[in-house]
C-alpha cells in the first residue's frame, strides 16, 4: 500500500457550465407584464379599441421576441423552468399578434362563442 505521500490530491473538477452572464429573468417579466396589462386594459375596456395596433406591436416584439430571447437565454445559463416559460408565453404572444394581424389583413371573423 502506498502511503498518503505518494497519493495524487483530488482535485474538483470545474463545471464548465456554471452561468457567468446575468440573469434575462427581469427583461423577460417587464416584457411580460407589460403586454399582459395592456391587453387586460383593453379587454376591461379601459382602453379604446383603436389601441389593437399598439398592442399587437408590443405583442410581437416586446411580449413575444423579447420572450422568447429570455427564454433562450436562460437555457443557456441552465435556467430550464425560466426558459421554459419565457419561450411558452413568447409563443403565445407571437401566435397572438400573428392571429390579430391575419383577422386585420384577410377580414377573419374570430371565433364564435358557442
Amino acid at each position: 500500500m502506498a502511503d498518503s505521500a505518494e497519493m495524487p490530491v483530488e482535485t474538483k473538477p470545474v463545471n464548465p457550465h456554471v452561468a457567468t452572464t446575468c440573469t434575462a429573468g427581469p427583461i423577460g417579466l417587464t416584457a411580460f407584464g407589460i403586454t399582459t396589462i395592456l391587453l387586460n386594459f383593453l379587454n376591461a375596456e379601459l382602453i379604446g379599441k383603436d389601441t389593437i395596433t399598439l398592442i399587437i406591436c408590443y405583442g410581437m416584439f416586446h411580449g413575444g421576441m423579447i420572450q422568447i430571447l429570455a427564454g433562450m437565454w436562460e437555457v443557456y445559463r441552465g435556467n430550464i423552468f425560466g426558459g421554459c416559460a419565457f419561450t411558452s408565453y413568447g409563443g403565445f404572444w407571437m401566435g397572438f399578434a400573428l392571429f390579430e394581424i391575419l383577422m386585420v389583413i384577410t377580414e377573419l371573423e374570430p371565433p364564435s362563442k358557442d
